[in-house]
């Protein structure tokens, strides 16, 4: 549900409110595992809240249970950077993998030409929310180790 939903905002496309709940609920599960699954995990949920920052929250299907606030979202995220960063330390490929996902944030869905492919298609990413996420991005990097 992650890569759906992270590829549905790279693509300019709305993001769900009940699809991210669902996925947040479902990496949530996976707390009671091992401290390598755990470390994973945090990789997962700090990308389900990145993306919290793009979710529409007008969504009347879900009115009596609002999501939680953008700042308790990028609160969330830096604290599962920091636990998945600590994971690295028993299996340095959580980190590795993690910080590959979040770069292609900066990388490649922010880049000049994936904008331009985008509004050709006359699809286009809210600057200001991703205005949001390209500063959350750099604090999470700024978290996971970089590794080699």
């Amino acid at each position: 549900m992650t890569q759906a939903l992270s590829t549905d905002a790279a693509l300019g496309l709305k993001l769900e409110s009940s699809l991210w709940r669902r996925a947040v609920a479902s990496a949530e599960l996976d707390l009671d595992g091992s401290p390598r699954e755990v470390a994973w995990t945090h990789g997962s949920l700090l990308e389900l809240y990145l993306l919290r920052l793009l979710v529409e929250e007008a969504d009347p299907i879900t009115a009596d249970y609002p999501l939680i606030s953008i700042e308790e979202a990028k609160k969330q995220a830096l604290k599962s950077a920091e636990k998945n960063a600590a994971g690295g330390r028993l299996d340095p490929l959580v980190v590795e993998s993690t910080r590959r996902q979040i770069e292609r944030y900066e990388k490649w869905w922010r880049h000049v030409e994936w904008q331009a492919q985008l509004e050709s298609v006359g699809r286009r990413q809210n600057p200001e929310a991703w205005a949001n996420v390209d500063a959350l991005v750099v604090k999470i990097l700024e978290k996971l180790p970089k590794t080699q």
